[in-house]
């Protein structure tokens, strides 16, 4: 989520893996980036809480992004960012994540099984 609210809408974990076997990707600020030998071992991680939630928030074509919490979670400028960050670290910090789209199993294991089909 972090990622996301800075700026990352780029890259996710299917680039992630790409990167780590040795082929190039688009680094979020634009340029294309390769490491020269690819990785033995690696990890993406996430906050448990929201865990993909900001990207299918701001996906128009997501179900996500047509309740009404995600209005709180879409980031259409640099103002937003930080509206969007504060709602999430307050949230937390309260321990008063979204149950209909931070925990509920259905959706976090939807974004789970998406990720490992994207990271094959």
């Amino acid at each position: 989520m972090d990622a996301y609210v800075i700026g990352n809408t780029v890259t996710g974990p299917a680039e992630c893996y790409e990167y780590a076997l040795g082929k190039p990707i688009k680094h979020p600020a634009g340029y294309e980036v390769k490491i020269t030998r690819p990785l033995d071992f690696q990890g993406v991680t996430d906050h448990s809480e929201y865990a993909g939630m900001m990207r299918l928030a701001n996906d128009p074509n997501s179900p996500i992004s047509k309740l009404p919490i995600a209005e709180k979670l879409k980031v259409r400028s640099q103002a937003d960012s930080m509206k969007v960050f504060q709602f999430l670290i307050g949230s937390l910090a309260r321990e008063r994540a979204d149950q209909g789209i931070a925990l509920d199993p259905e959706v976090a294991g939807t974004v789970w099984k998406n990720n490992i089909a994207d990271c094959g």
